[in-house]
């Protein structure tokens, strides 16, 4: 984790498939966040606000979607830790979306340590798998069609 790369770079393929999965449900639970804002206000006598908080919530849904395909970008993670942020923040008109915003935001990080360590690990065995003659296997080094 001293590297920059684990928390703003272009992710791994497997990386990216966290994060994406991360944001996809994200983006879910926002939606549904912001139909709870908008029931609040309707049912408060508001429904001019409830509408308001219905676009701006389904923006932020919407935003998470988007940012999935923003992902093989060098600034798609970034992008990820705004709407991270977009997220904690919409907390200030539905209190309950801190939890939410703790929960995907440790989603965040964990597929972002995990997946970089998983992608390592595939481009190390890659590698191994490079440098050995053409028809032998890892585990004996006889080759498996001359038997």
């Amino acid at each position: 984790m001293t590297d920059a790369r684990a928390w703003f770079g272009v992710p791994g393929r497997f990386t990216r498939r966290l994060l994406a999965t991360t944001l996809l449900a994200q983006s879910l639970i926002v939606f549904f966040g912001a139909l709870v804002v908008r029931g609040f206000a309707v049912g408060a006598g508001e429904p001019e606000r409830g509408t308001v908080a219905l676009w701006v919530g389904g923006g932020l849904a919407v935003g998470c979607l988007l940012v999935t395909g923003l992902l093989r970008l060098p600034g798609g993670v970034v992008m990820g830790w705004l709407v991270q942020l977009l997220t904690l923040a919409s907390a200030l008109v539905l209190p309950s979306m801190v939890l939410v915003a703790l929960i995907f935001g440790a989603l965040w990080v964990t597929a972002l340590v995990q997946g970089r360590k998983v992608d390592r690990i595939k481009a190390d065995a890659e590698a191994a798998a490079g440098e050995q003659a053409p028809g032998t296997t890892p585990d004996d080094g006889e080759d498996p069609t001359a038997r």
